[in-house]
């Protein structure tokens, strides 16, 4: 965009596996670029892209397999799927009952290229296939998965060459974040999409944070990539990230896992380094341990550092983390955000990356009186994508300013009253109904899903009331939504693109690791991806009462190679 190797009206096109992971790179951009540049740089997932791409040509999908415009997203259980299979009456020319029963759900929705119209099928899978899309599109919402639609994009492609050529010629860039995830049918979609076209295609990962593997993520993803798009591979050595000590001992489980790699450059080789940047705590109980860490943070918060500045992370079962800590946190008055937490169906995490709401709060933030770039912009931006706005115009300008204060004036008029006395419900519907939903939800096509879109208000109203519960104003009350002020609480999986200064890995033990010995790339992937979030300090605990490491151990080996001290907790240390 600086540089001017994007010229208007192209735009660039930035695809990451994980909302928040988008939103930060849009941010990123937002924060540095001009608000005419900002505007033209798009940040999705690959399933907000596929989306993205079918809603806006759902008339050109298939017609055999094309779901109506109010589909919703369909999350089918391990019953569901067995209670279909079960309903089948299967042709015995194509293998019968037992035939069908051996596929997997994974199989069948990623069956493709779709054709155009649905023929004779000449085997069990695409028999099965037929009937699960007549299956899904005849419930009495059609609700279609995020697989499916993925295979409808690429339908859309294949079969419209007129749109193909105009998304070719829409982006002249396109980056592709954390790529050692990608999966068979996203790459699949992306390579319909570009290949052979004049965009300057960029992918970007590293094959020792690959931990989607379970989920699909191709082993052989970057040799496809090289081949398809005569790609030239560059090593990115420089750790801007972490200290000198966490660098080291990313280089000696490096070594370990891939002896001829490449070794990081540590960029901040001359910062201080604490003396215990890296232990390995070691407890009876589970009690012995949440108290620890709970008294650890406590003391650095005390000693001037923020609860922002810590991450829990977990290897799974965030929610039983959170109830096993959560009471040693609230004795302390730090609050623990359990980013996994789902309100009214909706994850913290995936609440707060969405774009409506943070649209929201910062309107909010706006009728407080906070100002800042980091404040206005971002409004700015969708304000003026809804209303068309030429930001060389002044006539536009004026338009959208006056827009926007006709928002904040309602806004400070709701925001009167204490928190805790507010009908949030009614303050989020305003603030839609103020900005115009239709516009709105023509700007991000995510929210065409009308179920979805008002899951999302919903969970924003029904959060926005329960913090209001403890606060006793309003900024106090958008801090506490946002997250400021509390230590987070994840899974290493959806800590992927972030960092924190400190990070404590919950549970190094076998139970938590229990697929270690079936794969034990990914597990270590895992490990590896929970190291490289911190910038300054990184600590392992142990709960023996949890489990123990005779199964994991390659993994405590890791820690031993790398000289990271191992240091046993008795009761009340």
């Amino acid at each position: 965009m600086q540089t001017g190797l994007c010229k208007p009206p192209q735009r660039i096109l930035a695809i990451s596996f994980k909302k928040d992971a988008a939103k930060t790179l849009k941010d990123r951009v937002s924060s540095r670029c001009p608000a005419e540049q900002a505007s033209r740089f798009d940040s999705f997932t690959f399933d907000a892209f596929a989306k993205s791409l079918l809603d806006r040509f759902l008339a050109l999908a298939p017609n055999w397999c094309r779901p109506p415009r109010d589909y919703g997203i369909y999350f089918p259980s391990r019953d569901e799927w067995l209670d279909f299979l079960n309903g089948l009456d299967t042709p015995a020319e194509l293998g019968g009952e037992a035939a069908a029963q051996a596929l997997r759900l994974n199989q069948i929705e990623q069956w493709g290229p779709l054709p155009l119209e649905f023929g004779a099928p000449a085997d069990i899978r695409a028999w099965v296939a037929g009937e699960w899309w007549k299956h899904c599109l005849n419930m009495p919402q059609a609700r279609i998965t995020f697989s499916m639609i993925n295979r409808l994009a690429e339908a859309i492609l294949t079969h419209n060459p007129g749109v193909s050529r105009a998304l070719r010629l829409t982006y002249s860039h396109v980056f592709l974040d954390e790529f050692q995830d990608t999966t068979g049918p996203q790459y699949r979609l992306t390579r319909r999409a570009f290949h052979a076209s004049n965009a300057v295609m960029t992918a970007v990962g590293d094959t020792k944070q690959r931990i989607m593997t379970w989920a699909g993520a191709e082993s052989e993803i970057f040799d496809w990539f090289d081949e398809h798009f005569e790609a030239e591979r560059e090593m990115l050595q420089m750790n801007h990230r972490s200290n000198a000590r966490i660098v080291q001992i990313i280089n000696d489980l490096v070594t370990e896992i891939e002896p001829d790699a490449v070794e990081t450059i540590c960029a901040r080789a001359d910062d201080d380094v604490p003396e215990d940047a890296s232990e390995f705590w070691i407890f009876a109980t589970d009690d012995e341990e949440s108290e620890k860490i709970a008294d650890f943070i406590e003391d650095e918060i005390a000693g001037g550092r923020s609860p922002d500045d810590f991450a829990l992370l977990v290897r799974v079962r965030a929610n039983e983390a959170e109830d096993r800590l959560q009471p040693f946190f609230a004795d302390r008055d730090i609050r623990l955000r359990n980013e996994a937490r789902s309100i009214a169906g909706t994850a913290i995490q995936e609440l707060l990356a969405d774009e409506v709401v943070n649209l929201i709060l910062g309107f909010i933030r706006l009728a407080l009186g906070v100002r800042g770039q980091e404040v206005y912009r971002p409004v700015q931006e969708i304000i003026g994508a809804i209303l068309g706005t030429d930001f060389e115009s002044p006539r536009d300008v004026k338009r959208l300013d006056e827009r926007s204060r006709q928002i904040v004036g309602f806004l400070k008029q709701e925001t009167a009253a204490p928190p805790a006395d507010t009908n949030m419900e009614a303050l989020v519907n305003g603030v839609i109904e103020a900005i115009e939903e239709r516009p709105l939800r023509r700007i991000f096509r995510q929210y065409e899903d009308d179920r979805y879109f008002r899951q999302i208000l919903s969970s924003l109203s029904e959060f926005m009331t329960e913090s209001a519960a403890e606060v006793d104003d309003w900024r106090t009350l958008i801090d506490a939504v946002e997250g400021k002020g509390q230590v987070r609480l994840m899974t290493v999986h959806k800590s992927k693109g972030l960092e924190y200064h400190t990070v404590i890995f919950v549970g190094l033990h076998q139970n938590a690791f229990w697929a270690y010995q079936r794969n034990q790339d990914e597990e270590t992937n895992a490990f590896f991806v929970a190291l490289s979030r911190a910038r300054e300090r990184v600590y392992f605990t142990q709960s023996r009462e949890s489990g123990g490491t005779a199964r994991i151990r390659g993994l405590v080996e890791l820690l031993e190679a790398a000289d990271v001290p191992a240091v046993e907790f008795a009761d009340g240390d």
